[in-house]
């Protein structure tokens, strides 16, 4: 068994080289609004609508995200929560990183929510436009994602310490 100190230096080192790699990848990949606009509160209407809904846990948002995604245009962030926009693009690195998380087709949680904490848009690969919606409300983590082609993810971690955001940023 691992002490807990070098389990949490892996993963900081392995979510580092994923961080390296997507910004060597693109020194673009994260780009930010001039004028940060806050979404409305919850999500859009369209997001209810569970049609689609197959019920089944899709595993991590990143992984889904990742594949398609060209570049991320931050719309708003929380300044009480994202000090700086190194701590936004950091923050968003390990998100897309983690190998943990729940992604499902319809809204799991039965609140609404207020307005995010994070808002980007997503171009795809093909130049197509999505929405992700990051709520950071510890100890839950709360997120949706309109990917190009209209459907809504959602995805919720459950106190993941590497999706912490320092106090003073990064």
């Amino acid at each position: 068994m691992r002490p807990r100190g070098a389990e949490r230096v892996r993963r900081a080192a392995a979510l580092a080289a994923v961080w390296l790699s997507l910004s060597a990848a693109a020194s673009d990949a994260i780009r930010f609004a001039t004028r940060p606009a806050p979404p409305p509160a919850d999500f859009p209407r369209d997001a209810y609508d569970t049609r689609l809904a197959d019920g089944g846990n899709h595993g991590p948002l990143g992984a889904l995200i990742r594949g398609r995604l060209s570049t991320l245009e931050v719309t708003w962030w929380d300044a009480k929560i994202f000090v700086k926009e190194a701590a936004v693009r950091d923050y968003l690195a390990r998100l897309l990183a983690s190998r943990r998380g729940t992604t499902v087709t319809h809204i799991p949680w039965a609140q609404r929510l207020p307005v995010a904490s994070l808002a980007a848009d997503l171009v795809d690969t093909d130049g197509r436009r999505g929405r992700l919606l990051v709520w950071h409300h510890l100890p839950s983590i709360y997120a949706g994602w309109r990917d190009a082609d209209g459907r809504w993810w959602f995805a919720y971690w459950m106190d993941d310490p590497d999706l912490r955001v320092p106090a003073d940023g990064p």
